[in-house]
């Protein structure tokens, strides 16, 4: 056939048909790597999802945390697919609890030392003998443990001394008085519990020591003048008398007590104490004595 020649429709189907055997390629010659990966389909649901190879755990919580949207789904299962094939963290440094746990170890062990040292020390004074606890069980009398509780009430009693002697008084006390030269003189007291008012000064006692002076006005020391006056009744009715009242400072024992007392005679005594001296003395842990009455 000559190029000049025409093509008729026989020749022309011919050519076609080789033209198609030329481009005709074997499968096993195109190669691998340019094959496409296989795409999901375009619609997926809930079905397909449990049919792509992953875990039916992970589908549904996948599911559930989608609320049912199974494209959603399904790339939340590809993340967490690529999250679960990436490289680890070297477990060559421990974790933040583990460094917290290591540090609180020995603060633990510290407390549990000083715990069993202080329950040593604790053992060890329980087994001291408890001289504090003696003192003080001996400075606090019970009333039981007198014959008349009216006499010895329950109260604090505060040491003794030598001055102070035995904390029991009789009714007949030695007192000292501070005369007008500031000096203690001697002198006898009687615990009058009937007296209610005020404490009885002698008139002898008080001029020989300076308290008192009949008469004094200026010029003299300032114990021996009248501070007031007083009516001091007895027992008699309707017996009653005016007295001077002057301030004494006294001292019974080892307590001091600057009182105002009535200048009156005191038969066979030089003093009688009333209520306002005998209250000062039980306060201060004083109790008077059964056998005195």
């Amino acid at each position: 056939m000559s190029l000049g020649s025409v093509l008729t429709p026989n020749n022309a189907l011919v050519r076609d048909a080789r033209m198609k055997r030329f481009d005709r390629r074997p499968a096993s010659a195109e190669p691998l790597a340019n094959a496409a990966p296989p795409q999901p389909p375009a619609q997926v649901d809930s079905i397909a999802l449990f049919k792509m190879g992953f875990a039916p755990d992970a589908v549904g919580q996948a599911l559930v945390s989608t609320r049912g949207d199974a494209g959603s789904a399904l790339k939340l299962l590809e993340k967490e697919k690529r999250q679960a094939k990436a490289p680890t963290q070297v477990d060559s440094e421990p974790p933040t609890e583990a460094k917290a746990d290591a540090h609180a170890t020995p603060c633990a062990e510290h407390a549990e030392q000083d715990e069993a040292r202080e329950l040593q020390l604790a053992l060890h004074m329980s087994l001291q003998p408890d001289t504090a606890g003696a003192s003080t069980s001996s400075s606090f009398r019970s009333a039981g443990s007198s014959s008349n509780p009216l006499w010895e009430p329950p109260r604090y009693l505060p040491a003794g001394s030598i001055e102070a002697g035995p904390r029991t008084l009789g009714l007949l006390e030695h007192i000292q008085v501070r005369d007008g030269g500031y000096a203690w003189q001697g002198g006898t007291a009687f615990l009058d519990t009937g007296n209610q008012a005020l404490t009885l000064i002698d008139p002898r006692f008080a001029e020989r020591h300076g308290v008192y002076r009949r008469g004094s006005g200026l010029g003299t020391s300032a114990f021996g003048q009248a501070e007031r006056w007083t009516t001091i009744r007895g027992v008699v009715p309707g017996a009653e008398t005016r007295a001077p009242v002057v301030t004494v400072l006294l001292k019974l024992r080892d307590q001091e007590m600057l009182v105002q007392a009535a200048v009156s005679p005191c038969t066979g005594h030089d003093l009688l104490l009333g209520a306002d001296v005998i209250r000062r003395l039980f306060e201060a842990g004083f109790r008077l004595g059964a056998g005195s009455m």
